[in-house]
This record gives C-alpha cells, sequence and structure tokens, in this order.
C-alpha cells in the first residue's frame, strides 16, 4: 500500500517536473539589433584583460567584447564615461531562472574603462532618465583595448556598447573564470 502511494505520488509530480523543465531554455547570446549584432560577429571571445595588462601592444588592435557592472560615470556634453568591473560571461542566455537571462560569473578580471556619445538630440531630462538607475547596470563593450593605466584600469576604444538593466543581469550567479568553474 505505502509503495502505491509513492508511486502515485511520483505520477503525479512528473507533469509538474515537464512544466517546469519546458519553462527552462537556453540560447546563444542573441545582440538586440543589427549594429550590435554587426560588432559582436567580429570579437575576438578569447582576449580577457589580464592578456591586455601583459602585452598591450599584441591586443590593442584586437577587436574585445567585454562584460562588466557599471561601478562610476561621469557625463559631460553628452558623452558618458563609464568604470566597470569586468565579469566573466558564457555568452549564453538563460531563460526561467530567477534573475536571467544574462548570468554573469562573480569573477572577473579588474576595471574597464571606456566612453561613449549619448544622442545629441536628447534633452537634459532625457539624459537624467537614461542615466537613473545606472550604477549597478550591465553593458557590453565593443572596442580596442588600446591603453592600460597606471592603476591597472583598461581603457577601451569603444564602437558600441549595448546597455542591459540590472533586472535581466545575476551578476554573482557562479564562480567560474579561465579555467571553467571554481
Amino acid at each position: 500500500m505505502q509503495e502505491e502511494f509513492e508511486l502515485k505520488k511520483i505520477y503525479l509530480l512528473f507533469p509538474l517536473i515537464i512544466a517546469l523543465s519546458s519553462c527552462m531554455s537556453s540560447r546563444l547570446y542573441k545582440p538586440m539589433n543589427d549594429v550590435e549584432n554587426m560588432n559582436y560577429i567580429n570579437i575576438n571571445k578569447n582576449i580577457l584583460p589580464e592578456d591586455v595588462r601583459k602585452n598591450t601592444e599584441t591586443y590593442s588592435d584586437e577587436f574585445i567584447g567585454w562584460v562588466g557592472i557599471v561601478e562610476n560615470y561621469n557625463i559631460e556634453n553628452n558623452i558618458i564615461q563609464f568604470t566597470l568591473k569586468h565579469r566573466y560571461y558564457d555568452w549564453i542566455e538563460d531563460f526561467g531562472y530567477l534573475k536571467g537571462p544574462i548570468l554573469l560569473s562573480s569573477n572577473g578580471e579588474g576595471y574597464i574603462v571606456g566612453d561613449y556619445i549619448l544622442r545629441l538630440d536628447l534633452t537634459e531630462d532625457q539624459i537624467n532618465e537614461f542615466i537613473q538607475d545606472f550604477i549597478g547596470d550591465c553593458l557590453i563593450v565593443y572596442g580596442y583595448p588600446n591603453k592600460v593605466m597606471e592603476n591597472g584600469e583598461i581603457f577601451v576604444e569603444t564602437k558600441y556598447v549595448r546597455r542591459i538593466s540590472k533586472k535581466y543581469v545575476d551578476p554573482n550567479w557562479r564562480k567560474y573564470g579561465r579555467n571553467g568553474l571554481e
């Protein structure tokens, strides 16, 4: 009798397990528009910040796409200058996860700095709305890592930047890095 009851519980749970697993899916990162896609398809994913710090000349002409969390910014004359804390990213979007789809490692390789020009037709109110809650958001920075500052920060000559709201990013999902899970 007890075995029959346990078996019925399993049969009852089976549809729930199937339903929950069908809600979760993954795919390779998908750029949000054609301009980002043109940048994305040209990045060298094998180059990371420590590589550049060790040999800037070798990598300064390499087109990279690095991911980080905004820690600081400044806006002057429609140019936003930012400082990011680099995070490892596996370039997979995970759907069905509580915080995703962008799941970043809690590890990374230091700080990235750069700037980009906001649209010149933005009003002051629109700029203020844009920067609201900017700290903690995720940026994907596409460009050339052409300078290492004295403090170790890498200046990226940006060609395109994608901002992803912190509500779609888990910046501490797992501890992984160059050598996989830690």
